[in-house]
Protein backbone atom coordinates (compact mmCIF):
# COMPACT_ATOMS: atom_id res chain seq x y z
CA UNK A 1 0.00 0.00 0.00
CA UNK A 2 1.11 3.74 -0.32
CA UNK A 3 0.12 7.04 0.35
CA UNK A 4 -2.46 8.16 2.95
CA UNK A 5 -3.84 4.73 4.00
CA UNK A 6 -0.30 2.91 4.62
CA UNK A 7 -0.48 4.30 7.96
CA UNK A 8 -4.17 3.47 9.45
CA UNK A 9 -3.63 -0.36 7.33
CA UNK A 10 -0.54 -1.19 8.60
CA UNK A 11 -1.96 -0.18 12.37
CA UNK A 12 -5.02 -2.13 11.89
CA UNK A 13 -3.03 -4.87 10.22
CA UNK A 14 -0.75 -5.66 13.73
CA UNK A 15 -3.51 -4.90 16.13
CA UNK A 16 -5.81 -7.70 14.74
CA UNK A 17 -4.62 -10.71 15.93
CA UNK A 18 -3.93 -9.19 19.30
CA UNK A 19 -7.45 -8.15 19.34
CA UNK A 20 -9.08 -11.34 18.17
CA UNK A 21 -7.09 -12.96 21.30
CA UNK A 22 -8.32 -10.20 23.49
CA UNK A 23 -12.08 -10.15 22.44
CA UNK A 24 -12.38 -14.05 22.72
CA UNK A 25 -10.73 -14.24 26.02
CA UNK A 26 -13.08 -11.33 27.47
CA UNK A 27 -16.36 -13.20 25.78
CA UNK A 28 -15.17 -16.71 26.88
CA UNK A 29 -14.89 -18.46 23.20
CA UNK A 30 -12.31 -20.20 21.91
CA UNK A 31 -10.04 -18.82 19.76
CA UNK A 32 -10.56 -21.13 16.77
CA UNK A 33 -13.58 -19.87 15.55
CA UNK A 34 -12.03 -16.38 15.65
CA UNK A 35 -9.01 -17.93 13.67
CA UNK A 36 -11.22 -19.85 10.93
CA UNK A 37 -12.79 -16.42 10.64
CA UNK A 38 -10.02 -13.90 10.18
CA UNK A 39 -8.24 -16.79 8.16
CA UNK A 40 -11.12 -16.37 5.67
CA UNK A 41 -11.83 -12.87 5.62
CA UNK A 42 -7.46 -12.21 4.68
CA UNK A 43 -7.90 -14.59 2.00
CA UNK A 44 -11.14 -13.55 0.82
CA UNK A 45 -10.05 -9.78 0.89
CA UNK A 46 -6.77 -11.04 -0.97
CA UNK A 47 -8.95 -13.13 -4.07
CA UNK A 48 -11.21 -10.58 -3.91
CA UNK A 49 -8.88 -7.28 -4.32
CA UNK A 50 -5.93 -8.91 -6.26
CA UNK A 51 -3.32 -8.60 -3.55
CA UNK A 52 -4.17 -5.01 -3.14
CA UNK A 53 -6.60 -4.53 0.01
CA UNK A 54 -6.98 -0.42 -1.12
CA UNK A 55 -9.03 -1.76 -4.01
CA UNK A 56 -11.79 -2.49 -1.71
CA UNK A 57 -12.97 1.07 -1.39
CA UNK A 58 -11.40 2.89 -4.68
CA UNK A 59 -13.96 4.77 -6.28
CA UNK A 60 -15.71 3.24 -9.46
CA UNK A 61 -14.46 5.22 -12.59
CA UNK A 62 -17.37 4.73 -14.39
CA UNK A 63 -19.62 6.64 -11.83
CA UNK A 64 -18.68 10.08 -9.92
CA UNK A 65 -17.75 9.42 -6.90
CA UNK A 66 -18.51 6.47 -3.99
CA UNK A 67 -17.07 3.35 -3.63
CA UNK A 68 -17.35 0.27 -5.61
CA UNK A 69 -19.54 -1.49 -3.68
CA UNK A 70 -19.76 -5.03 -5.47
CA UNK A 71 -15.91 -5.42 -3.91
CA UNK A 72 -17.49 -4.96 -0.79
CA UNK A 73 -20.33 -7.32 -1.13
CA UNK A 74 -18.26 -9.84 -3.00
CA UNK A 75 -15.71 -9.79 -0.37
CA UNK A 76 -18.46 -10.05 2.62
CA UNK A 77 -19.73 -12.90 0.76
CA UNK A 78 -16.98 -14.95 -0.22
CA UNK A 79 -15.94 -14.09 3.91
CA UNK A 80 -19.33 -15.67 4.95
CA UNK A 81 -18.69 -18.63 2.67
CA UNK A 82 -15.62 -19.88 3.54
CA UNK A 83 -15.73 -19.46 7.17
CA UNK A 84 -18.78 -21.93 6.71
CA UNK A 85 -16.69 -24.07 5.09
CA UNK A 86 -14.13 -24.14 7.19
CA UNK A 87 -16.11 -24.23 9.97
CA UNK A 88 -17.50 -27.44 8.55
CA UNK A 89 -14.79 -29.31 8.05
CA UNK A 90 -12.71 -28.40 11.11
CA UNK A 91 -15.00 -28.42 13.46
Amino acid sequence: MHGLARAPALFAHALTPAGAVLACSVAGFGFLYATIALTAEWWALALVTGFRPERLLEPDPRRAGGADLRRLAAWAALTAAATAAAGALIL
